[in-house]
């Protein structure tokens, strides 16, 4: 009897194996991607050398054309030590053209070579006669051309490998005045505290390397806005020790990149002090400075007026009094609000690199223009903006809109906080993205690298940095670790504030796989930073069962079906009503609208149950003046009141990315702005509240978290008729 061959791989091995295959592939289409990109770089070094060329060559007929018409003959070569010049000058210059013999006498001029400074004539020089001009214009030419063959013949800079993973480099900044280029030295150094470097805070800005720097001859190029924060730094005498990311990391290593971002932290912290280069004098900027100081001391004088104390210094109150009165309301065009509003729009404030860079900083140093100011100024102003909203440049909390400059003011408030209680360390990673969560970065694998130095899972080997894998392998390695780790509703909860994300909407990553990179506004019923609104408890307090699938990209969760959606409210209009008291009335009205198809009591009790609908399960500090908001159809008695208007901009921010709607069975509730009628609702064990799933064949689609009023604190859970099972997520 023959013996049955047994079989090689199980089909989960196979599935792996498979999955490998696809990776090697995929990696070595990157490689060639990547060779292809050297190859067209290389193309255009030379095509821009051959630029170069051609302006030169019109430089020199342009500037032949503006030469007086005395018949003058120009021959330069860059290659040549020198320059010749015969030029043809009349022997009497007040004979008219119409004279029949004119006797000229040719002149030949022999140059010296010349540096570039010295082709530029002095005042000295005089221009008034065509030789003159020629020997000017010669110059220019002469050095043109020294600087073009110069340009071309210096070499690029190569790196040379860090011997060991402690180790770094620093850059040696040459001093010399403003015009002068760049010169500097890359020394290595061991990581030590307390190093006599600084480190250089700065946008990116343009990834066009336009610039350049010299190291040892050779060239390096760089960006515009490196070029431009360098050289507001540098001494005119004194050679100045920097840590600048661009150009102490190799960027173009991979392996390097991954090991010295894990050293990010440490850098900073043993820095001297962080030099934050936020860009050139624009927009009014100049003005900051007093603007900074007048917030800072109205702040103290209206937290002094709050706390009733006694003895205040009434000519600093009636100063500042006089100077907010002096430059008008936030909202006016006065140039310093236009300054300050401008400000909270650098680039740099959203750049979530600088997360680590602020919070390690032993003495952090704001560079703005020409102005130079402490840390510590800029983050009391701020503190100012956001706690007095007669200080703050976009006016009260309902006047403020969800555009790149309140989002400015508020990661500033959230980083310099997190500064201030020494974050870094003694944070979990979901903490850390929540903190970053808008920020901005070319690579969607840094909005995670960026911010691991400083989390309590940094050391782990699962979460190093990889270069050299995917964004898409990225985040979905983070959030296996997440989940394994124990944190995996907290992904979840995570993962569904970014059901709008286009690289979800495209199934580039799986709709339970958080995109770390979406900026859009934090769910509001549970978060990923352990907060959960009124403390609801949908799933009970039993542990949560998750299992993931990597090979197939999937995520089963144990969880109760609850209902399905029957009807919603219309989508969200393009176009936000400005007046929030009209925008809440509207939301009333949809709910009353849904009302006759739940299972709630009478309509005594609807008034309450919408107004809880509308709050979703929050505990306001003054619950019944909020049903007297929601249910009021005359907002004026609440105008003057700015405790009221925060009320009002919360209950506003709670609904703006819901819709209202109604289950299958009568429960009423508010779902994301993408759920459509059909969807399930579901409540994973353990969970605070439901999520809203979109069938998928057998697997399902996230789409977010939702709040269904009656079932947020277990009562599902107690419904006969209700079971549990595993759901398989993609």
């Amino acid at each position: 009897m023959p013996v049955q061959e047994p079989s090689l791989w199980t089909e989960e091995q196979g599935v792996a194996i498979e999955a490998m295959r696809r990776d090697m592939q995929r990696l070595q289409q990157e490689h060639e991607a990547a060779l292809e990109e050297h190859k067209q770089a290389l193309l255009r070094c030379q095509d821009e050398i051959q630029t170069l060329h051609e302006s030169i060559v019109e430089l020199q007929q342009i500037i032949a054309k503006i030469i007086p018409s005395s018949n003058i003959s120009l021959s330069a070569a860059s290659s040549s030590e020198s320059c010749s010049m015969t030029t043809n000058i009349e022997s009497n210059p007040s004979r008219t053209s119409n004279t029949p013999q004119q006797h000229t006498k040719r002149k030949r001029v022999t140059l010296e070579p010349a540096r570039f400074g010295d082709a530029f004539c002095t005042q000295e020089q005089s221009l008034k006669s065509p030789e003159s001009v020629a020997i000017l214009h010669s110059n220019i030419l002469r050095s043109f051309n020294a600087q073009s063959h110069k340009l071309r013949s210096q070499q690029v800079y190569v790196y040379t490998s860090l011997p060991d993973y402690n180790s770094i480099r620093l850059l040696e900044l040459v001093g010399g005045p403003d015009f002068a280029p760049l010169q500097c030295k890359l020394v290595v150094s061991r990581l030590i505290v307390d190093q006599s470097y600084q480190a250089l805070s700065y946008a990116w800005g343009e990834t066009a390397k336009t610039h350049h720097i010299t190291i040892g001859g050779k060239r390096l190029p760089i960006s515009a806005n490196l070029d431009r924060a360098l050289r507001r730094v540098r001494r005119t005498e004194q050679d100045l020790y920097l840590w600048v990311d661009a150009i102490c990391i190799n960027q173009d290593d991979a392996i390097e990149k991954e090991y010295q971002i894990s050293l990010m932290l440490q850098i900073y912290r043993s820095a001297r002090r962080v030099v934050v280069y936020l860009g050139e004098q624009s927009d009014h900027s100049e003005l900051l400075p007093e603007f900074f100081d007048t917030t800072i001391r109205a702040r103290r004088v209206f937290n002094s007026l709050d706390n009733g104390e006694e003895g205040l210094d009434h000519e600093d109150l009636n100063r500042s009094i006089g100077i907010l009165r002096e430059i008008g309301e936030p909202t006016s065009n006065n140039k310093m609000w236009r300054a300050a509003r401008a400000f909270y729009d650098r680039p740099w404030i959203m750049r979530v690199w600088i997360v680590q860079e602020v919070v390690a900083a032993n003495e952090l140093i704001f560079l703005c223009g020409g102005w130079e100011l402490p840390g510590t100024v800029v983050y009391d102003s701020v503190i100012a903006s956001t706690c007095h909203p007669q200080l703050c440049p976009f006016g009260n909390f309902v006047d403020r809109r969800a555009n790149n400059q309140v989002n400015g003011l508020m990661q500033l408030f959230r980083i310099m906080n997190a500064r201030s209680v020494k974050l870094a360390g003694r944070t979990e990673l979901l903490d850390l993205l929540y903190l970053t969560h808008g920020c901005k970065e070319t690579d969607l694998r840094d909005h995670v690298f960026a911010v691991l130095g400083m989390a309590q899972e940094a050391t782990q080997p699962s979460l190093r940095p990889n270069y050299r894998e995917h964004w898409q392998e990225t985040y979905l390695r983070y959030t296996e670790c997440l989940i394994k780790a124990g944190s995996g509703l907290r992904a979840l909860y995570r993962s569904s504030a970014d059901s709008a994300s286009p690289y979800k909407q495209s199934s580039q990553i799986p709709s339970w796989v958080p995109d770390f990179s979406f900026g859009a506004k934090l769910i509001r019923f549970a978060n990923e930073h352990n907060e959960v609104h009124g403390e609801t408890a949908a799933g009970g307090n039993d542990a949560p069962l998750l299992r993931i699938n990597m090979a197939l990209r999937s995520l089963t969760v144990q969880a109760t079906k609850l209902d399905s959606i029957q009807s919603l409210s219309p989508s969200q209009v393009k176009q936000q009503i400005s007046d929030h008291y009209a925008q809440i009335l509207q939301w009333r009205t949809e709910l009353e609208e849904l009302w006759p198809a739940t299972q709630y009591p009478p309509a005594k009790e609807m008034q309450d149950t919408i107004c809880r609908v509308m709050l979703c399960h929050q505990e306001p500090p003054d619950l019944e003046m909020c049903r007297l908001m929601i249910w009021s159809d005359d907002s004026s008695e609440f105008d003057r009141s700015i405790d009221r208007k925060r009320l009002v901009w919360e209950i506003v921010q709670l609904s703006t990315p819901h819709r209202r709607c109604v289950t299958s069975t009568g429960l009423l509730g508010q779902v994301p702005s993408l759920a459509q009628e059909g969807d399930v609702i579901v409540i994973p064990t353990g969970s605070a509240v439901p999520f809203v799933l979109r069938p998928r064949q057998a697997q399902y689609q996230l789409i977010g978290q939702a709040y269904i009023h009656g079932v947020m604190m277990g009562e599902a859970l107690q419904f006969n008729h209700l079971f549990k099972e595993e759901i398989e997520l993609i």
